[in-house]
């Protein structure tokens, strides 16, 4: 370590450690601001403990408000020796404060095989709910070919929310679903509507979905309702 005449900033070089509750760093050398704690760190590996993120960055700054910035890096909710997926970009910023991360040039990899791309992506990184979008799904089958589900979730309170289900399947057409869930001190329920327009691979007839649940209390009677109704016997199977 070495330390400037002011005794401000050190220079720190092999195996360093940065600890406080919430967060580790590590790296093979670093720049250490005694008066304000910031550091800049390279080849940087990092544990982010209440949000269970852990990543790597050949670059990674930690500034004097508690920000992350984090160059050529990678971010994954994995455990230690488990890289299942994780994102990879040229530049990470992650914001404890305000819940979120910005990443820039973002794959999105499962083991080493990159799946997605998104010129800039924002995402949480604690328990805090956003409005944005949630992980597709994509799939393929004989029946209905190619198959994206891109859900959008919408914040709305805390004690109510909703989600949007746009989905394109190609042999068959574009399904729009819709989800809204409530809750109040004495109850809560779920409404649930989905609905595909002229179906190419079912008479061009229109199809549908209903469900809704609720749960409830009056005086001292609980009760339970659960009610779901389809367009068409075949429906569930198909879509």
């Amino acid at each position: 370590a070495h330390l400037n005449p002011s005794h401000e900033v050190a220079q720190l070089e092999g195996q360093i450690t940065l600890r406080n509750p919430d967060l580790l760093l590590r790296g093979a050398s670093a720049t250490y601001n005694l008066t304000n704690q910031a550091a800049q760190l390279n080849l940087a590996h990092y544990v982010m403990h209440q949000q269970r993120l852990r990543g790597s960055a050949w670059q990674l700054e930690q500034l004097s408000d508690g920000r992350l910035l984090l160059t050529d890096a990678s971010l994954t909710s994995c455990a230690p020796q488990d890289n299942a997926w994780r994102l990879v970009a040229s530049k990470i910023k992650l914001n404890q404060e305000t819940g979120f991360g910005d990443a820039y040039n973002v794959r999105m990899q499962v083991q080493k095989v990159p799946i997605f791309y998104w010129p800039w992506l924002r995402f949480p990184i604690d328990d805090r709910r956003h409005t944005g979008l949630l992980a597709p799904s994509i799939s393929w089958s004989k029946s209905s070919g190619l198959d994206y589900l891109q859900p959008i979730y919408i914040n709305r309170a805390p004690n109510y929310d909703a989600t949007l289900y746009p989905r394109q399947i190609s042999k068959r057409g574009f399904l729009m679903g819709g989800e809204f869930r409530y809750l109040t001190a004495k109850n809560k329920g779920q409404l649930y509507y989905a609905q595909i327009n002229n179906d190419k691979e079912f008479n061009q007839l229109n199809r549908w979905q209903f469900s809704a649940q609720h749960q409830g209390s009056y005086a001292r009677l609980n009760y339970k309702l659960d009610f779901n109704q389809v367009s068409d016997a075949s429906y569930l199977k198909d879509l």
